[in-house]
């Protein structure tokens, strides 16, 4: 914990100074516009990644602890505020919302057979929580008290606070903040996770991606090469390098490919050569970065993934209508390889696995409305620049990069960073007389 202090400490000061970089200085502004969403939001974003030493937020037969009775009071707390302020229900035009709900009733329902009733329980309420701020965010949004900058801001800064605070980790206590990747089989020291915010190596590379999307875009929109802009780029680029994650990497560059594509602006080419160029003189980088000196059975079985997703599909076979049990079914798989596992490192298998194909089905309305969603906003890129085409063209990009990573690690099926920007998105997408910025 005082490792924690410590980063947070310097992290705050450092933070401080790369906001007041030309370029950024608005953005934080914009996070805590509407207080209610960002003090909310912020607590969320706490309860997920507050130091605690062990990944699970339950494990059977552990007392819950401090930190866990916090984690409960505070949701009890957040429930009970969003409750009283009672949200309406998702309309039939609002399918990702819609979806959601059934989600959210399915993983209830399966705790009536789940290897561990109160965990399920739990977790499902942690779902029902989340729906009910979607729902109070999707108001906001429709009266003009909230809009999708702030939405992308608040995201924007926790990145960015994530990736700092990682950077300044690794540099101070570097054995903690190299000891923090998942439970698979791994090259652990050359993974750099946070120690405050606590976050492991594949979630920080993702968070690292959405700041270079985040930069890429304010040049290619704008034709300003700000020095806020640059700083951005260097920490997501240095942060994506020493999270050492393929999977966002690889969506990275895929996304700004996409972008560019749809943009097709003429500052896009000259940027898109020079990324080219680059990677052709970065060759055995690359290469060195993919292998990350693991023997090639390895690297084809992705780090050992491939024989859990074997595992867990002769799982989901077995009870492929309802699941085995929302979160703590994949749980009673025997899943050994040399290692215990707590996910099997997909979202979209876990939730099959889980909750059956009824219950991915109701997930999948989530995502696929979503993706409709940023396909209608790729489409338009090529116009005239707007102030909120310009936030849903962030906000689009940073979708694609929460759902690509979501193929190889446990996300947005859970309470999960994901999950909350993916309902924000999907709230801020419902019919609004006027786009109001306050």
């Amino acid at each position: 914990m005082n490792d924690a202090l410590i980063v947070g400490v310097i992290g705050s000061f450092l933070n401080a100074l790369v906001f007041m970089l030309p370029g950024l200085k608005k953005y934080a502004r914009y996070a805590f516009e509407n207080k209610e969403f960002s003090i909310i939001t912020a607590v969320i974003f706490m309860l997920l990644t507050w130091p605690t030493g062990v990944r699970e937020a339950f494990g059977q037969g552990d007392a819950l602890g401090l930190a866990r009775i916090v984690r409960v009071f505070a949701f009890l707390v957040i429930f009970s505020y969003l409750a009283l302020k009672n949200p309406p229900l998702p309309s039939r035009h609002e399918t990702a919302l819609i979806g959601f709900s059934g989600y959210v009733l399915i993983c209830f329902i399966s705790s009536f057979y789940a290897p561990s009733m109160f965990e399920t329980i739990w977790k499902s309420f942690e779902l029902l929580v989340l729906l009910l701020f979607a729902m109070r965010i999707r108001r906001l949004f429709q009266v003009g008290l909230l809009g999708i900058h702030n939405v992308v801001s608040i995201f924007l800064v926790f990145c960015m606070i994530a990736v700092v605070n990682a950077m300044i980790g690794a540099v101070i206590f570097p054995a903690a903040a190299y000891s923090l990747s998942d439970n698979i089989v791994e090259i652990a020291d050359q993974s750099m996770g946070g120690i405050f915010p606590q976050v492991n190596p594949n979630s920080l590379s993702q968070y690292s991606a959405m700041i270079i999307l985040f930069s890429y875009i304010c040049m290619i929109s704008f034709g300003k090469i700000e020095w806020g802009y640059i700083s951005a780029f260097g920490i997501g680029f240095y942060g994506l390098i020493m999270a050492h994650s393929r999977t966002s990497a690889i969506a990275v560059i895929a996304i700004i490919f996409l972008i560019s594509f749809f943009k097709g602006t003429k500052r896009s080419l000259p940027m898109i050569l020079t990324i080219f160029c680059l990677g052709l003189l970065l060759i055995p980088v690359i290469f060195e970065f993919i292998a990350r000196g693991q023997s090639t059975d390895v690297i084809i079985s992705m780090s050992g993934r491939t024989y859990m997703w074997a595992i867990g599909w002769e799982a989901f076979l077995e009870r492929p209508f309802l699941g085995h049990g929302f979160y703590s079914g994949h749980k009673s798989l025997d899943i050994s390889i040399g290692m215990e596992f707590s996910s099997l490192d997909s979202t979209y298998l876990e939730t099959l696995v889980n909750v059956g194909l009824i219950g991915t089905a109701m997930l999948l309305l989530l995502v696929f409305t979503n993706l409709l969603k940023v396909y209608q906003v790729l489409k338009s890129a090529s116009r005239r620049v707007s102030d909120e085409s310009f936030w849903w063209f962030i906000a689009s990009s940073f979708i694609l990069m929460m759902f690509i990573r979501s193929l190889t690690g446990p996300s947005f099926q859970v309470l999960h960073v994901n999950l909350l920007f993916a309902l924000c998105f999907a709230a801020c997408g419902a019919p609004r007389k006027k786009w109001v910025h306050e």
